[in-house]
C-alpha cells in the first residue's frame, strides 16, 4: 500500500488499539521500549524507543515472501535537530543479509515544492 508509506512519520499513525507495549529491553547498552505495531492490513511490526530521549532506535519487521520469511532490520542513528525536529541523520537497513547505510546530508521541511514535480 503506497498511501501507507507515504507518511513521513508514521508514529502519528499510531492509536491505543494498534499499539501496545511488549516489554523493556537493551539495544546496544540503552534502554529501550518494545512496542508491538499492528497495521490496518493485520501485519505486525516491532518498534524500539529509547526510555530517557524516546527516539527511536530500531524496528524490525517480516513480511512472508515466495522464499519464506523476509525480515527487515532498521537502526536509527546520530539524532539532529532541524527546526525543532528530530531526525535520525545515519539509517541502516538490514534485509535478508543485505545491508545498507544511508546518510543523511541535507533535510528541510515544510518548504516548497513545484506542482510540476507531480505531473506524469
Amino acid at each position: 500500500n503506497y498511501l501507507k508509506d507515504a507518511v513521513v512519520f508514521d508514529e502519528l499513525t499510531y492509536t491505543d488499539q494498534n499499539t501496545k507495549l511488549v516489554h523493556i529491553e537493551e539495544i546496544d547498552g540503552v534502554k529501550v521500549y518494545k512496542m508491538e505495531i499492528t497495521d490496518t492490513e493485520g501485519n505486525v511490526k516491532y518498534n524500539f524507543y529509547d526510555i530517557n530521549t524516546g527516539l527511536k532506535v530500531s524496528s524490525i519487521e517480516s513480511q512472508e515472501t515466495q522464499e519464506g520469511t523476509m525480515v527487515s532490520t532498521s537502526m536509527y542513528k546520530d539524532y539532529k535537530s532541524q527546526d525543532g525536529i528530530m531526525y535520525p541523520s545515519k539509517l541502516i537497513e538490514d534485509n535478508a543479509g543485505q545491508v545498507m547505510e544511508l546518510q543523511v546530508e541535507t533535510i528541510q521541511f515544510g518548504g516548497k515544492v513545484s506542482d510540476t514535480l507531480f505531473k506524469l
